[in-house]
Formats: C-alpha cells, sequence, structure tokens
C-alpha cells in the first residue's frame, strides 16, 4: 500500500513538471523576458500642429506659405496727387529720394496759372523742363533757366529727348489746322511735321528724330502705333509716318529713356488686357503673361527695367473707361522685366490692396515707388535681391 502511494506521488509530480515544461515552451516569444539596456522607443513620425487660419499670428508663416512678403510702407501723403508731384497752395513738391521727404520743386507765383484751374494737371519731366497743362494753360518750364513758355492751343505734347523742342498736336477748326509741330520754345519758332486727321492723340518722344503717335486711349477707339520720323538737323526735309503696331482698341504705349524699348497695352480680342514689349520697328520682343495698362509701368533712368502694376480684377472693354475716369479701383501685384535678357521677374502670388500707379524704380537705392489712387499716398518698398543682382549699378549691401 505505502508502496503503490510512493508511485503514484511521484508520477504526479512527473506530469505537474512536464505540463509546466510544456508550457513554457510553447510561450509566445513576445512574452519572454529580456534582459537588455532600455532604448529610446521609435514614434511614427507626426506633422506639428498648426493654428487655425485665422488664428496665425503676425511673423508667424501660415501653412503652406514658402513666399517672403514684401514690406511695403506708405511714404508721404499727397494732398492732390499728380503723377510724381504733389500739388498744395504754396506750389508743386517732389519727393526726394535722398532725403526721405517732399521738397518745393516749382513755386506757386511760377505756375500761378496752375492753380487758377479745377480740371485735371497734366505733367512731364523729361531734358531738365516741366510740361504741364491744365484748361486754361498749356506752358513748358525750363528748370535750368526759370523760364516759362507758352503752348497755347495745344492739345497733346510731349519733350522731344535730349533737344529743347517739343511735338504738340494743335488743333484750330476755325482755321482749319490739324497738325502735329516741332516746335522751339526757346526761339518761339515751329516746324510742321504732319498734316492729320486725328482729333485727340497722345505723343511719346522717344530720342530726337522719333515720336510715338496714337489716338487717346479709349475702349471705344480703335488705333495704331505710329512711328513718326524726321531729321531734327534739316527743317526742309519733309517727315514721314508709319504704323509699327497694329490697330486695337485702348491702345496705350509707354517709352524707355534711350528708346530703345517700348512697350505697348491694348485690348485683345476677348476684350481683355494684352501687353507686348516692342522695338522701335515694331518687332515684338516679349509677350508678358500679365495684363495691365501702359500707364501702370515705368522704365527705370538707365532703361535697364521695366516695373508694372497689374490689377487683380481685370479690366476689360466694360470697365475700362470707367477706370480712366476714376470711377474703378483695383488691386496690384508688382511684375519686373528685366530688359538686358528679356527676362521676367514676378514678386510672388500675393496681391495687395493698392490701386498703383506712377510706378518708378529707383536702382540707386534697390527701391520701387509708386502711387496708390485708393488712399492718395505714395508707398514703397524694397525690391527683391533676385531681381538687383544682375543691375551694376545697384550696391550689394541694400537698406534695410
Amino acid at each position: 500500500m505505502l508502496r503503490s502511494l510512493i508511485i503514484f506521488t511521484v508520477i504526479a509530480i512527473a506530469l505537474i513538471a512536464a505540463y509546466f515544461w510544456i508550457r513554457v515552451s510553447l510561450a509566445p516569444e513576445s512574452i519572454q523576458p529580456e534582459i537588455s539596456q532600455p532604448t529610446t522607443p521609435i514614434l511614427p513620425s507626426l506633422a506639428p500642429p498648426s493654428l487655425p487660419e485665422e488664428m496665425v499670428p503676425e511673423g508667424i508663416e501660415k501653412p503652406g506659405e514658402t513666399e517672403e512678403a514684401l514690406q511695403i510702407k506708405p511714404v508721404v501723403v499727397y494732398e492732390n496727387p499728380v503723377s510724381d508731384f504733389a500739388l498744395s497752395g504754396q506750389g508743386i513738391y517732389l519727393f526726394d529720394l535722398k532725403e526721405k521727404k517732399m521738397k518745393l520743386f516749382v513755386d506757386k507765383d511760377t505756375v500761378s496759372d496752375i492753380f487758377e484751374s479745377t480740371s485735371p494737371l497734366y505733367f512731364r519731366l523729361a531734358s531738365g523742363k516741366l510740361l504741364y497743362w491744365t484748361s486754361i494753360a498749356r506752358r513748358l518750364y525750363d528748370l535750368e533757366t526759370k523760364k516759362s513758355f507758352s503752348l497755347k492751343g495745344a492739345l497733346a505734347a510731349d519733350i522731344v529727348p535730349g533737344t529743347s523742342n517739343v511735338a504738340a498736336h494743335f488743333v484750330d477748326s476755325l482755321k482749319a489746322i490739324n497738325e502735329i509741330r516741332l516746335v522751339n520754345v526757346e526761339r518761339d519758332t515751329f516746324r510742321t511735321l504732319l498734316t492729320t486727321h486725328f482729333q485727340e492723340i497722345k505723343l511719346v518722344g522717344l530720342d530726337a528724330g522719333k515720336i510715338l503717335v496714337f489716338e487717346k486711349p479709349s475702349a471705344t477707339v480703335q488705333s495704331a502705333l505710329y512711328l513718326l520720323s524726321f531729321d531734327p538737323k534739316n527743317t526742309k526735309s519733309a517727315a514721314s509716318i508709319e504704323p509699327i503696331f497694329p490697330e486695337a482698341p485702348a491702345l496705350d504705349a509707354i517709352a524707355s529713356g534711350d528708346g530703345k524699348f517700348i512697350f505697348v497695352s491694348y485690348l485683345g480680342s476677348r476684350g481683355f488686357l494684352v501687353n507686348a514689349l516692342i522695338n522701335k520697328t515694331g518687332k515684338v520682343l516679349l509677350r508678358p503673361e500679365f495684363g495691365t495698362t501702359a500707364q501702370k509701368c515705368s522704365f527705370s533712368a538707365d532703361s535697364s527695367l521695366l516695373v508694372c502694376a497689374h490689377p487683380l480684377n481685370v479690366l476689360n472693354t466694360g470697365n475700362f473707361d470707367a477706370y480712366l475716369r476714376g470711377e474703378v479701383m483695383l488691386n496690384s501685384k508688382f511684375s519686373v522685366i528685366d530688359l538686358k535678357n528679356l527676362k521676367p521677374f514676378d514678386f510672388g502670388s500675393q496681391y495687395f490692396d493698392f490701386d498703383a500707379e506712377k510706378v518708378a524704380v529707383s536702382l540707386t537705392e534697390g527701391s520701387l515707388y509708386f502711387l496708390n489712387r485708393n488712399d492718395k499716398k505714395l508707398y514703397s518698398f524694397i525690391l527683391p535681391t533676385d531681381i538687383l543682382v544682375e543691375q551694376k549699378t545697384v550696391t550689394t549691401t541694400l537698406p534695410q
């Protein structure tokens, strides 16, 4: 009996031991204890949280933004903005880029006829001369001699670069006069260049012997761009005129200071603004992707850059004339064309709450200035450095 009990006990212990041995042997490897040094856990890569769009504070880059925003700031308030000038009760003021302030340019007594008129003013500054007119005055003011010359009867005019002459359009229906004249204001003489049928035109001087002629821009007026050529020394020689750009509605143009480049704007076949950069022969050098008016663009003084403000709100056949009358305001985006390489630069994708016009670029300080039609202020900003690196006239250190 005792022997049987002992045998049973041994068998039971053996069975229990076998059971635990089998259980441990068949257990998953994941629950085996490990004897090793602790390691840093590897977590899945997660994007950092971002604030809601409307809660992103200033100075923090919003998700998806990679462009550096332009720091545009107001410079001065114009009481009555006209071209590059400010008109006040004391005279005409010009903004001095070096001193960063408005300075008296021409006093009131010299240009008293301007203050006697309430009509819009036209200014043109070139070759040391100021051309201006209102409904009661057509004058050329020489900045060096301080003399003022009358251009009574002229409906349009421009200073001929590098000369003392003015190209002017005179119309007198009673005398059956409709002609473009080359006026020497100092000698009070003129030379008739062309008898025309135009009623309202614009003239743009290219050089001493070439003038651009086209009808006053309007969505309802079709005009070609004409080149009027003449010999400035031979006063008896005949002038010639030829179209260098096809007829189009709302055609307008500006020219570089050296006369080598002409920027044209017009309403295309679909009714939207189209642009072209051409030379004196009318050859198209570049067609920018943007569309704007020629008057929202400007050439740099050395004719190396063309700067344009082009609108987000599209100008077309329906609102073009209303815009010229000041009844439509736009937003603007800025672009530059490097005229040496015919390479366009875009300032990024942002549009600004500015209706920019009278755009002017200062290469000596690397800044762009423009007049904002929305609030009558002059604004400026530093041009992006990648636009200026090829401009040898600009120092490498830009103002902060």
